[in-house]
């Protein structure tokens, strides 16, 4: 029998069809004996991505949040054993196995139908969304001034806060946690939450926002666990309206479809749905609030890739597209989760591509602002996921795989040209223009170079490329120590952080000052992963495929 190539590299039996054997034809693979980039042209073997190693039993319930060294020192927001439950010892909840990639889907329906049938037992109001206030693009709101200050006794009264300790959590959320979610100035999107949306979700929203950030700085134990378990309530409550709306409009078969192996994102739609703007900005806030927590708590979400994608949809909802692009609220919230979406998709280990539109990455070089990594860096990464799902899944010939790559070198290469002179340095008055802009050059080159290692890893272009890897570490650690640590900027390089900590092991030192200066969740996450790495000598890739990772449902979020 004259097997093809293909299935040869896959370790498959080939029934030696002609042109193209059934193998080939029926996964969609590129049949290498019929292919006309067959023989020299093709990569060796070595290019394309192994599929991670499923182990063969899921994880109990009660375990998704699980820490890889074991430990758990978060309340998770998901779970909801104690909400509604008569059972003073509630059993864990078991799941069944996946051997597969569409098996996680199968872990999201699963949980998803957990939740609803939960929610109902609350019996949450659904909120009346044609009741909110129409938006008005040309004022500003009245809970923020000219100069980006936020006139909180107003928001205080609007959001009736009587409790002290409610308004000091609130007080908290503006002062303390705003400024650390974007390096950008002057952010709008939570004053119009105020004034356009429904005082009781949006005051929830702020509150367990304000108490997860809190507990991360407390050290009292006692009080630790009452800022999470009030955290944990009012986020749940925000959960049950965007659980009543899915529900009510049977999006849950869309939001959950396994589009992952196509590499083309299915947005779902919603015209007939919402008629005005306001729900539109209204549930993106829900959504981006539903996703900021899982960063903040410790950087893993077993609904981030749902939220993603109706985020998506709502945000390229036909004609209210144009409504919402004359509000820096709404770009604010695009820009902010097209960087989220495209860094979950790049660690994803089957290699999901980004559900944000490409457009989202500039939005007046708005993205540089909030991250600081300039927008056409994030059009690399997006580039890059498409081109690990097209290696994982075959898509792609191997003429195809060398020119996406070599495009990619190039323009990660370029990074200097990408960063805007314009950007105004922080109002500490310790930078001016240039010195601020020199700064923003070093944190593009560190993202520049953390994706061209992906890349590199993705690819195996040669034999040595880990070599070259190694290279580009050096590189980066000698950038990354010369940086100013205090800057927003760069403490939102999560992700690059954690590509040189799995790929470089001598990155350990400067990895457990990261942590301590920054003393966040997701870094302490990061160390775990790290660790896991270098100890079991096993790939990330492998570990995010795991059984309390992938195989339980559950996306790393490094941000």
């Amino acid at each position: 029998m004259n097997s093809c190539r293909t299935c040869r590299d896959l370790t498959l039996h080939c029934d030696g069809s002609v042109p193209e054997c059934l193998n080939c034809l029926t996964s969609g693979r590129v049949c290498e004996r019929s292919s006309p980039q067959s023989g020299p042209e093709r990569l060796p073997a070595a290019v394309a991505v192994p599929k991670p190693r499923m182990l063969a039993n899921m994880i109990p319930e009660t375990e998704l949040f699980q820490k890889p060294d074991g430990g758990s020192d978060v309340t998770p927001h998901l779970s909801r054993a104690k909400r509604g439950s008569k059972d003073p010892h509630p059993r864990s909840a078991k799941r069944r196995s996946v051997d597969d990639e569409s098996g996680f889907y199968s872990v999201l329906r699963n949980t998803w139908k957990q939740l609803v049938e939960s929610s109902s037992q609350q019996n949450t109001a659904a909120i009346n969304l044609d009741l909110l206030e129409p938006l008005e693009p040309q004022s500003l709101s009245p809970y923020m001034d000219k100069n980006g200050e936020y006139h909180l006794e107003e928001i205080f009264s609007r959001l009736d806060l009587a409790d002290g300790e409610e308004v000091d959590i609130v007080r908290h959320f503006f002062t303390k946690l705003l400024p650390a979610i974007s390096a950008q100035s002057n952010q709008k999107w939570p004053s119009l939450a105020v004034k356009y949306g429904d005082k009781d979700v949006v005051k929830s929203c702020f509150v367990s926002l304000g108490c997860l950030h809190m507990a991360a700085a407390v050290d009292d134990q006692a009080l630790k666990h009452k800022l999470l378990e009030t955290g944990a309530l009012n986020i749940n409550r925000t959960m049950d309206y965007l659980l009543n709306f899915i529900q009510n409009h049977d999006l849950l078969d869309s939001l959950v479809y396994n589009d992952v192996e196509s590499g083309i994102n299915k947005i779902i739609s919603v015209d007939n749905i919402l008629q005005t703007d306001t729900p539109i900005f209204f549930l993106s806030f829900m959504i981006f609030v539903q996703v900021l927590y899982g960063i903040l708590e410790n950087g893993r979400s077993a609904l981030c890739r749902v939220f993603f994608k109706l985020f998506a949809s709502l945000l390229e909802n036909g004609s209210l597209r144009s409504t919402l692009d004359s509000f820096q609220a709404s770009e604010s919230l695009c820009t902010t989760m097209a960087w989220w979406d495209t860094v979950s998709s790049l660690v994803s280990p089957d290699c999901r591509t980004p559900y944000c539109n490409p457009h989202w990455y500039d939005v007046d070089h708005l993205i540089e602002q909030q991250s600081g990594c300039p927008g056409e860096l994030f059009v690399c990464m997006s580039k890059l996921c498409h081109l690990r799902n097209g290696i994982r899944y075959n898509r792609l010939t191997g003429a195809e795989i060398k020119r996406l790559f070599a495009e990619l070198r190039t323009e990660l290469a370029n990074y200097r040209m990408y960063v805007s002179f314009n950007v105004d340095p922080p109002k500490s008055g310790a930078y001016t223009q240039n010195s601020y802009f020199v700064v923003r050059l070093k944190v593009a080159q560190c993202w520049s170079l953390a994706i061209l290692t992906l890349l590199l890893d993705t690819v195996k272009p040669h034999t040595e490329y880990k070599q070259i890897i190694q290279q580009l570490a050096l590189e980066f650690v000698d950038v990354y120590v010369s940086l100013d640590k205090s800057l927003r900027v760069v403490a939102h390089m999560v992700w690059p952080v954690m590509q040189i900590a799995t790929n470089f092991r001598d990155f350990r030192p400067e990895l457990e000052k990261a942590e301590k200066t920054f003393k966040s969740p997701s870094f302490s996450m990061i160390t775990s992963l790290a660790d896991a790495v270098w100890t079991t000598n096993t790939p990330l890739e492998e570990i995010l495929a795991g059984k309390t990772w992938l195989q339980a449902g559950i996306d790393l979020l490094p941000l």
